[in-house]
């Protein structure tokens, strides 16, 4: 059994004793085990993303902060638009290509910059986050239903030869930007690319994403940084009691996550049923 596995099971192992501890009225535990099972789960799948390397050092590095494997997913985005934005600074001609005149690079890089500038913002304000209201929780409920309701059809796609010419035209295009750099190296690709590339393969690169559980991986991407984003604070507050927060006195049956535990928990379910599957898969 690989980490990511052993770290899966224990998230299960983990929401089965919130479940257990929420039905006896034990609010504090439960919550701390639900945090604790999200936690996990995050981790597993970071690292069979590779977000996160299955070594003590990396897993010591995230600690117990699940955003921090947003964080890092964020940053590699972050340095991806640098890295383009000063291939297009050293080879000006490739903003002139159309599929890179509509890839809109500035407009990414400012999404990670903020994304980063939110998360970080948030660890400040876990007090708000702690008292999360009923009506922001439903909707990252209803949004993660949609998102599950959602169908991802690839069966019907069809690769035309109008579409492999202008796959085509867009490699050469590409290959023009950097001929002055290595002329005879560039016009070698250029006929390695007229040779190989055709219907045939095409199509095989369709079925080949067809066979990829791309739906699963999306939304236990995007319910895990939910769900961390709910349990931000709840990994602390349900244990100690401090000068501001009595845990015993904080989780009763007024707390919204509290009202609407049995609801989270279903997605976390459905989550981790989603993870276990991509854990097979690969």
């Amino acid at each position: 059994m690989t980490f990511a596995e052993t770290l899966f099971e224990i998230a299960r192992k983990d929401l089965e004793a919130a479940k257990c501890l929420f039905e006896r009225g034990l609010y504090p535990q439960a919550v701390f085990y639900l945090q604790q099972s999200v936690e996990k789960a995050n981790k597993s799948f970071a690292i069979l993303i590779d977000i996160i390397k299955e070594d003590e050092k990396d897993l010591k590095d995230v600690g117990h902060d699940s955003m921090e494997v947003y964080k890092r997913s964020i940053k590699k985005q972050k340095e991806k638009s640098e890295k383009i934005n000063e291939a297009f600074k050293k080879f000006p001609k490739l903003k002139e290509i159309k599929i890179m005149k509509n890839l809109e690079v500035e407009k990414y890089y400012k999404e990670a910059v903020d994304s980063l500038a939110t998360i970080k913002a948030l660890g400040k304000e876990s007090e708000k986050i702690l008292f999360i209201p009923k009506g922001d929780i439903r909707s990252v409920i209803m949004e993660l239903d949609k998102l599950e309701l959602q169908e991802l059809d690839l069966k019907h796609v069809k690769i035309s030869k109008k579409d492999l010419n202008e796959i085509k035209g867009f490699f050469s295009e590409l290959f023009d930007v950097f001929h002055d750099s290595n002329p005879q190296k560039i016009e070698k690709l250029k006929g390695e690319l007229e040779k190989t590339l055709d219907l045939n393969l095409m199509e095989y690169a369709i079925r080949v994403i067809q066979s990829l559980p791309i739906k699963n991986a999306i939304y236990v991407n995007y319910s895990l940084f939910y769900l961390s984003l709910i349990m931000i604070p709840h990994a602390v507050v349900t244990r100690y009691p401090d000068n501001n927060h009595d845990p015993l006195k904080i989780y009763n049956k007024n707390l919204p996550l509290i009202q609407l535990f049995d609801d989270v928990v279903e997605i976390m379910d459905k989550t981790l049923s989603k993870l276990g599957n991509l854990l097979s898969e690969y």
